[in-house]
């Protein structure tokens, strides 16, 4: 016969019983968290596949599949690219309506998380200049930019100085201010040359072949061009290329 458990004994097991409970709960949650969090990642490469080979249909569903398995704040950054892709679709596919829609959203979020964060980071200052990018306001698309790229510089983000130097190429671009479009890609092209980074690369050669365009100098800008499909196909690039 078991000995009969006095009362501490009996309340420190069932404290145990339950704390095990608990546990056992926080982690089925975590589980269906960390599943949902995969499944998400994995809707957006499939996106971007779809999106490189110029299937539009296809990678906006896969994008709004990637939004629905998204939470704020903690993919605040996923989900804003995501927005990204679909006003790029929608413009491309001239459906103003649903573009500008995801402006907005996409407004809203860097809203919310500008009030909620207690500091600004080279990424909120690159996210809130693409989102004037998408409004058209180039100036202040400039300004953040130019923020971003000093941010990243203090926070040692090679990847985000590269994206901030481009973003300012294209705004300075869009501005007319063609000089300072060129100084800004020779820079870029200076830091590509440790980063690997196919795709960007094919961005600015893209862009450095508008620039040349634009100021009539058509034997630079094709071989910009050219340069741009080098490295779009070698990325499989077909929307681009």
């Amino acid at each position: 016969m078991s000995t009969p458990l006095n009362e501490k004994e009996e309340r420190k097991k069932s404290q145990e019983y339950h704390l095990t409970k608990d546990e056992g709960k926080r982690l089925i949650e975590e589980h269906t968290e960390d599943e949902s969090k995969l499944l998400g990642e994995g809707y957006y490469r499939l996106a971007k596949v779809y999106y490189d080979k110029a299937d539009l249909d296809m990678a906006k569903d896969y994008f709004l599949k990637t939004l629905e398995k998204t939470e704020y704040p903690r993919d605040v950054f996923p989900m804003f690219k995501c927005y990204g892709f679909l006003i790029r679709i929608f413009s491309e596919t001239q459906n103003e309506i649903e573009a500008q829609k995801y402006i907005e959203e996409a407004e809203k979020i860097i809203d919310l998380f500008q009030r909620n964060s207690g500091s600004i980071s080279s990424n909120l200052f690159y996210n809130s200049a693409m989102v004037s990018t998408y409004k058209g306001n180039f100036e202040e698309a400039l300004e953040n930019f130019q923020l971003s790229y000093q941010n990243a510089q203090k926070e040692n983000e090679p990847e985000l100085m590269a994206k901030g130097l481009y973003g300012m190429a294209n705004a300075f671009f869009n501005l007319k201010n063609y000089k300072e479009a060129s100084l800004r890609l020779e820079q870029l092209k200076e830091l590509l040359m440790i980063l690997q980074k196919d795709y960007l690369k094919g961005s600015m050669y893209m862009l450095l072949g508008h620039v040349n365009r634009e100021t009539g100098n058509y034997e630079v800008a094709n071989q910009a061009y050219d340069e741009a499909i080098k490295y779009l196909q070698h990325k499989n690039c077909w929307n681009l290329f």
